[in-house]
């Protein structure tokens, strides 16, 4: 789902004491099909702008299209009903969610409460937590019964049984070890991979995820935006890393340092473990053949 924000604010408690504005005239585009991130430093406004992708918020001025929805001061609640079939959000710590008698009922409820019938919803919850690694055993257990890490994927598996085209993630691995951070974050890319239509939107802290998972990258600073670049293209560039306060990726951050050691430039757009090894066999092989 292609998503469209044109000269948007918002602002909590307005016209009142504690009035506070996140968003300053945004204006962005992400189009569909595309894995996409947006980053910033705590209160940059990153949250909120997610927020009215599906709904949670509607602007205080200015509008966001999603998809053929379009979402402005005046947009009724109810109008907005159908859109989060179609965009779903996983939060920071997604498993405070939970709240049915079984992990099964759990991930049913989004499928029964958008129309699907009682065996439909059967079938898509047990679909969606075999993918997030919740094997059939378990699926009538008690949510509460599980570990945290299984609690994360039984909440993700509720999300993505609504079989949204567009995935909205905000610190979705928050709290995780650094391996399970590593597997949810290869579950989401498996999805999106899937098929073509389908989009996702990632907020993260972490450049290392950010790096190796998305395309286009929007930087949100104190409320406005400040840049939309290429992830490729951002994550190799040290004035733009710097201006924005943002942190290197490890694997680009090594070849650098290798780079200044050498006085060789080396291609520094690599994100994963598997790219940065290419980079440096490469270089090990250029070095051999000057000698």
């Amino acid at each position: 789902m292609r998503v469209e924000v044109e000269n948007v604010s918002f602002t909590y408690m307005k016209d009142t004491p504690f009035e506070t504005t996140a968003l300053r005239n945004v204006s962005l585009t992400l189009e569909a099909g595309v894995y996409h991130a947006i980053v910033g430093h705590t209160g940059s406004g990153k949250s909120t702008l997610m927020q009215l992708f599906n709904g949670l918020e509607k602007p205080t001025s200015g509008k966001v299209s999603v998809g053929e929805w379009e979402i402005t001061p005046e947009t009724k609640q109810r109008d907005l009903h159908e859109l989060r079939r179609h965009a779903g959000v996983v939060f920071q710590f997604p498993e405070s969610q939970l709240f049915e008698e079984t992990i099964l009922k759990d991930v049913m409820f989004g499928p029964l409460n958008h129309g699907k019938t009682k065996a439909e919803a059967e079938t898509v919850a047990r679909e969606a937590l075999l993918r997030t690694g919740m094997p059939a055993e378990l699926h009538d257990r008690s949510p509460f019964e599980l570990s945290g890490g299984q609690m994360r994927r039984t909440a993700i598996a509720g999300v993505l049984a609504m079989e949204p085209q567009l995935l909205l993630l905000d610190e979705p691995t928050a709290g995780l070890d650094p391996e399970g951070q590593q597997e949810i974050m290869q579950l989401f890319y498996d999805w999106y991979r899937e098929k073509e239509a389908r989009t996702i939107v990632l907020i993260s802290h972490d450049m290392n995820q950010v790096a190796r998972f998305a395309e286009n990258v929007v930087i949100m600073e104190q409320g406005e935006k400040q840049l939309a670049e290429k992830a490729s293209a951002l994550f190799t560039d040290e004035s733009l890393l710097k201006k924005y306060q943002l942190a290197m990726p490890e694997h680009a951050r090594l070849l650098k340092r290798l780079e200044d050691a050498s006085g060789k430039p080396l291609d520094l757009n690599a994100f994963s473990d598997e790219a940065a090894l290419e980079r440096l066999l490469r270089f090990l092989r250029e070095g051999d053949a000057d000698a």
